[in-house]
């Protein structure tokens, strides 16, 4: 009797959606003011920005802002702090598939028989399988056999190892804008 193990096909669920991750979430936010220029807001000179001074404590500061990632002058606004303007999720997960099945196992009774009309019975309902057929001695060494049944065939079918289903891909940063500020005082 040999075990013909049969393929596995995965039971495969609706691919995880971006939903279904932890949304990603933002270490520090950063929030811009708009200082004003030129007469008559609040007494400045023509070119200079007016602000008020950030109250202690408040986590504000005094920066200046440009869009893109770029290095901070080496004197003044010496402090570079980097924000985002939002994040591309490009995560997912990997194909589900099954491996080879393993641990099938087919089984069956056997009968053995003197003659060859199945009526004089040697051996009657004897267990086989094909995890390990057992080894009977029926007969004398050089007696024919007038014939054998195999009955109750079943298969029992193995398992598969699944694959995939794994996390893969990152949440990426975009529209990054560079914050120069002034130093923080102590």
């Amino acid at each position: 009797m040999a075990k013909v193990d049969e393929k596995c096909e995965p039971d495969l669920l609706p691919d995880p959606k971006i939903t279904e991750f932890v949304a990603p979430s933002w270490g520090r936010v950063g929030v811009a003011c708009q200082g004003y220029t030129d007469p008559p807001f609040a007494g400045c000179g023509p070119g200079a920005i007016c602000v008020p001074e950030p109250e202690p404590g408040s986590g504000f500061r005094h920066c200046v802002k440009r869009e893109g990632d770029h290095a901070c002058p080496e004197e003044g606004y010496t402090d570079k702090l980097l924000f985002y303007a939002g994040y591309e999720d490009k995560r997912g997960c990997t194909a589900c598939a099954c491996g080879a099945p393993e641990g099938g196992v087919c089984t069956a009774t056997m009968s053995v028989f003197k003659d060859g009309a199945c009526t004089d019975p040697l051996f009657l309902g004897v267990p086989a399988g094909s995890n390990g057929a057992p080894c009977y001695d029926i007969i004398g060494a050089g007696q024919p056999l007038g014939s054998k049944s195999i009955s109750n065939v079943t298969y029992y079918p193995g398992t598969c190892q699944a694959t995939g289903g794994e996390v893969e891909g990152s949440v990426e940063s975009v529209g990054p804008a560079t914050f120069c500020c002034l130093p923080e005082e102590n």
